[in-house]
């Protein structure tokens, strides 16, 4: 891996502009680079605002496809810029998620254009990665760190501009429930998490709070 890297960053990493060599947008490639670890470590941050960069430039369009959208997913947010996600996934113009529920679509398209009648189909296993951004960072449930089997749960949600939301997930553990909502700078989660694991919640406001087994009620201020 890291002769990999080595040859990595000679042939493709740009040290002065801080990116990877890209064909007009560095959202993709910057993100997967991110992700499996390709950047050097005291370019982590400037790479990550590339992407902030280039997302504002378009507009809070993505331009990232099918197979590295989950790695733009990620890199953001846990490089901290969930608001820039935020952004990103209330768009309703077209190339978003909310452009294809305004056209009425059920299922998801095989291209961000979402155009009836042309030869992509309208009804793919395709572009669903934002699933895994609602579960893991709006909801927050997701795995320590380095964790296998969830045997170490951490519950970090992330409220953006959105009042409420919840979320549960049958994992390999067991069920783990969220359920949050914000009112009056006020922020409130009850979560579930089953016995045999060691659960924490991040909470919005940074404190950091084990969890038991069973239903726990939270609360923080919280000031958008």
């Amino acid at each position: 891996f890291e002769q990999i890297k080595r040859d990595f960053q000679r042939r493709f990493y740009d040290p002065q502009r801080k990116s990877v060599l890209n064909h007009g947008s560095c959202q993709a490639i910057n993100s997967t680079a991110l992700c499996v670890g390709l950047i050097p470590e005291q370019d982590r941050k400037a790479v990550l605002q590339a992407i902030v960069d280039d997302v504002e430039r378009w507009g809070y369009q993505q331009t990232v496809g099918e197979v590295l959208q989950v790695f733009f997913v990620r890199a953001l947010a846990e490089g901290g810029r969930n608001d820039v996600l935020h952004k990103v996934y209330s768009r309703e113009t077209r190339g978003s998620y909310g452009y294809m529920v305004r056209q009425g679509l059920t299922t998801l398209p095989e291209s961000w254009d979402a155009r009836p009648g042309t030869g992509n189909s309208m009804n793919h296993f395709m572009l669903g990665h934002l699933m895994e951004w609602q579960f893991a960072y709006v909801a927050g449930i997701r795995q320590q760190p380095g964790d296998v089997g969830w045997k170490h749960v951490l519950i970090a949600p992330n409220p953006g501009p959105l009042d409420s939301a919840s979320a549960s997930f049958d994992s390999p553990a067991g069920m783990i429930k969220v359920q949050w909502h914000m009112k009056d700078k006020k922020f409130e989660m009850t979560v579930a998490v089953p016995s045999g694991v060691e659960a924490e919640a991040l909470m919005p406001d940074g404190q950091r709070i084990p969890l038991k087994a069973g239903s726990t009620g939270l609360k923080c201020e919280l000031s958008r």
